[in-house]
């Protein structure tokens, strides 16, 4: 297994060696990146079809599509004959991608060559959750782990999965550790954060750490973590 890594500028890098400031994103924010990193379907909830192509669904499969939503639907179907594109947006939350995949590959991928490796990702991750907790952030939830990659995440794909909540939900790997701090409902969205679709994402085999907490998190909105720099000596290697 490659290290895993964590793209960013060179003087970036200089800065969180020396001072121990990184800089977070979120979940949102992923939607609007520039190719070939750009992500329409994080953290949502997405039916997508073709002109022609026909999509139906039962007053059930309504009902849960739209779970965990401001949008409340019982009783009613959907049918749509095509140029369909019905998404939920799941809570946003503050998020860090790292990749253990090829570096030449992600050198060029990212435009970057600099990169930290994290050695230890329970203590990184950890550290960062220190942080936000001590700026007042009230974490909900919390996970570290590797992106599970599927062949889509379009409703219409996996529609014979929907009713088993195999695949459209994409529900947490059993293996997951998944830190529920206040017992709030994520099971039906949680494991979204974690999955991104095989072709073009594979590549990256990224490793990803996730706080989701009860303020709103606006798409812009930067988030500046400063780690403790013994923390930073404990479970980075700068190359």
């Amino acid at each position: 297994m490659n290290p895993i890594k964590r793209y960013i500028k060179e003087e970036d890098v200089i800065t969180f060696k020396k001072d121990g400031i990184l800089r977070l994103s979120n979940i949102w924010r992923f939607r609007s990146l520039e190719q070939p990193l750009l992500d329409e379907a994080e953290g949502i909830r997405r039916l997508k079809s073709a002109r022609g192509e026909y999509v139906e669904l039962s007053p059930e499969e309504v009902e849960r599509f739209f779970e965990n939503s401001n949008i409340s639907i019982t009783g009613g179907y959907i049918k749509s004959w095509g140029n369909t594109d019905m998404s939920v947006s799941f809570p946003n939350a503050i998020a860090l991608c790292t990749a253990a995949g090829d570096h030449e590959i992600l050198k060029d991928r990212f435009k970057m060559e600099n990169y930290f490796i994290i050695t230890d990702t329970k203590k990184f991750g950890d550290a960062i959750l220190t942080f936000l907790q001590k700026q007042g952030f009230n974490i909900i939830a919390y996970c570290y782990d590797w992106i599970d990659y599927v062949k889509s995440k379009n409703y219409r794909d996996t529609k014979a999965d929907f009713i088993k909540e195999t695949n459209i939900f994409f529900p947490p790997s059993p293996s997951r550790k998944i830190i529920n701090v206040t017992q709030f409902p994520i099971s039906k969205f949680f494991g979204n954060y974690f999955t991104k679709e095989k072709d073009p994402f594979y590549v990256e085999k990224e490793y990803r750490f996730v706080f989701l907490c009860e303020e709103e998190i606006q798409k812009n909105q930067s988030i500046i973590a400063i780690l403790n720099p013994n923390i930073i000596k404990e479970c980075i290697i700068f190359r």
